[in-house]
Order: C-alpha cells, then structure tokens, then sequence
C-alpha cells in the first residue's frame, strides 16, 4: 500500500501542486511521505526509496540504508516548510482531514518527525534543533 497508494499518488501529484501554485498542498504531500516512509523503515530496516515508485526507469529498485532515508527525509521536511511558507491563492479546506488547512499545525507535524528521526539516529545537536523547533510552535 506504501509504494503502489500512497508515494505513486503523492509522486503524481506533486508536479500538478507545483503547476498550480498549491504549495501548501504539495507541502502536505511531502510529509506525508515521510512519515510513511520512516514507518517503512523503523519496521523493517534498509528498503528501496531513491529509486522506489518510478516504474520501468527501475522495475527493480535498489535498497538503500536506513540512515541515508533518514538524511532525505530530513531534507524533504525542511522542503515541506519551505512550502508551507510559501504564499498562495487557495489552501486547502475540507479536503484537508487532518488540519483542515492549518499550515501551522502541518510544520508543527513536520517539525515533530524531524525530532523523531533524529532521536532515532541518537543525532543530539538535531534533537536539540528539533526540539526548538517544536517549542516555538507550542509557545
């Protein structure tokens, strides 16, 4: 369901996000993504990412290390709140389940994975970025 849901529908919709101006839309996209793909890798180790959900380009995907996910996921979150913070015409309403379009609460989410990531990784100078971070949002 990962690879075949949910990264083919946020890989397909991102070019269309990012044509239309929907940035908060793509931003949610991108952290989506990386919550599923952490949870894919806090259960079962090193698995094909880089070159997952491409289809005949890589039939086969190669498996890369659970750290070097770790690293682009903690790029693709810094990428997320760069996107929410990007201005707009219309954010997401209704369609937006979790949040109902709040930017905030989405970096708040992103803010948090990277803290989790981080603490998996024993990474403590991130842990202690991440967590100012988070605090900023709950001040």
């Amino acid at each position: 369901t990962a690879y075949a849901t949910i990264l083919a529908d946020v890989r397909a919709m991102q070019p269309v996000a990012e044509e239309q101006g929907l940035f908060t839309h793509n931003g949610i996209a991108m952290v989506i993504e990386a919550y599923v793909v952490a949870t894919l890798v806090d259960y079962l180790g090193d698995i094909p990412y880089s070159e997952a959900v491409q289809g005949a380009d890589f039939p086969n995907p190669n498996v890369d290390s659970g750290a070097d996910i770790y690293a682009a996921l903690q790029t693709l979150l810094d990428d997320a709140i760069v996107e929410f913070n990007r201005d707009e015409i219309a954010l997401p309403g209704a369609e937006d389940v979790y949040y109902g379009g709040d930017e905030s609460k989405w970096i708040q989410l992103a803010n948090t994975l990277k803290l989790k990531l981080h603490l998996n990784t024993g990474n403590a100078a991130g842990i202690n970025a991440a967590l100012s971070a988070v605090e900023a949002y709950l001040a």
